[in-house]
């Protein structure tokens, strides 16, 4: 076939088909041919399928890369203008972003109130006056109250007789005097002429309001054991046509006690704290040495300090006085009871010096007299005269 020019070529026909069947010739190597048919579907299944964009080839953003024309590329990002920042800091590129900031404004609802700055300060509105601080230092004797007889905000004032309630009692009269009579159920005499009444050897004479008690028989008609004068009886005696008792606290002021402080341990009294009979110059004598007010830290001190009954003048007794205190503690015993009795098994003081550096006490279980030293713990009674 004589070479022609592409233009020259027969137009193109019919596509291919997969039943047509095509004629080709190929050469055997030894001068001759051979001949092959090759079918229209040899040449259509091995033929590139059709491009479909999204289905045999990927889309950019969903567009298509067939055709013509240029794709619309992303542009470069820039912060501030197609990427935003973080208080004019650009989250582009490398490293840690510091973020600062806090709290703009504030606002509060009475009866607090704020500032409203950035760094607020908050607190009660000035409108509730002692409230915003109720612990500071205020005018003495006031209270916390509204007004008194409206309705306001509280302040600290004197108190006022509408701020207290009514009671359910008789209030009249005034708080300085008592008048009228008080009935007996309420701890009155019922009478407006109360009289005393004689008893046992007991005999009253004048008349209200001024009677006399006079007693009578042996002893003031007072016994052992008998609950007079703040204390129990432990003896009687007449001194100089007067009865008279010896009367011990109702209780033990101490079980256990030194006799003086420490610092006169071994400090001698001398003769005004060494009598056998009269406690009461003995027990001021120990206190006098101390050249302090009496405490209840020593014997002296505590029986001195007593106040049993109401009566201001007991004291710790002598060695004899205590002797007739334990001869007795089997009625006392009896009348207080074991617990606020004589104590068996322990020693008492007495305040009888008898050294620098020691006093005597005795047993309550055999009356043995002992010499300990001042600072030795014991227990302790006091004891009074009482004239009856």
């Amino acid at each position: 076939m004589a070479d022609i020019k592409i233009s020259q070529l027969t137009a193109k026909g019919t596509p291919i088909a997969n039943t047509d069947l095509i004629e080709i010739s190929e050469s055997d190597g030894a001068g001759g041919y051979v001949t092959k048919s090759v079918t229209g579907a040899n040449i259509i299944g091995s033929k590139q399928n059709t491009l479909i964009s999204g289905t045999n080839i990927k889309t950019i953003n969903s567009t298509t890369i067939l055709g013509s024309g240029d794709l619309t590329v992303q542009p470069t990002l820039v912060s501030g203008t197609n990427i935003k920042t973080i208080n004019s800091n650009s989250i582009l590129g490398s490293g840690d972003l510091v973020i600062t900031g806090g709290v703009s404004s504030v606002s509060a609802t009475t009866p607090v109130v704020a500032t409203g700055t950035t760094t607020p300060v908050i607190s009660l509105d000035s409108n509730y006056g002692d409230t915003q601080n109720p612990y500071a230092s205020k005018t003495a004797n006031n209270i916390l109250a509204a007004p008194d007889g409206t309705a306001g905000v509280p302040t600290f004032r004197a108190i006022v007789s509408a701020d207290i309630p009514t009671l359910n009692q008789n209030t009249t009269g005034t708080a300085s005097n008592v008048t009228g009579i008080v009935a007996l159920a309420n701890g009155g005499t019922g009478t407006a002429t109360p009289s005393l009444v004689a008893g046992t050897n007991i005999s009253i004479t004048g008349t209200f309001p001024n009677q006399t008690i006079n007693s009578s028989g042996g002893g003031g008609g007072t016994e052992i054991g008998a609950l007079i004068g703040g204390g129990v009886v432990v003896g009687v005696f007449n001194d100089g046509g007067v009865n008279k008792a010896l009367v011990a606290s109702l209780t033990n002021l101490s079980t256990g006690i030194q006799w003086t402080i420490p610092a006169f341990h071994s400090t001698l009294i001398g003769a005004t704290a060494q009598s056998f009979s009269d406690g009461l110059t003995n027990t001021n004598a120990i206190i006098a040495q101390t050249a302090l007010p009496a405490t209840t830290l020593y014997a002296a001190g505590i029986a001195r300090l007593f106040a049993g009954g109401g009566f201001s003048d007991w004291y710790l007794p002598a060695l004899w006085e205590l002797n007739m205190c334990l001869n007795s503690a089997a009625i006392v015993n009896k009348i207080l009871g074991s617990s606020n009795g004589f104590l068996n098994g322990f020693n008492y003081w007495s305040s009888t010096e008898t050294s620098a550096n020691g006093a005597s006490n005795m047993s309550a279980t055999n009356l043995t007299v002992v010499d300990n030293a001042k600072l030795a713990n014991r227990c302790v009674r006091a004891v009074r005269i009482h004239t009856i």
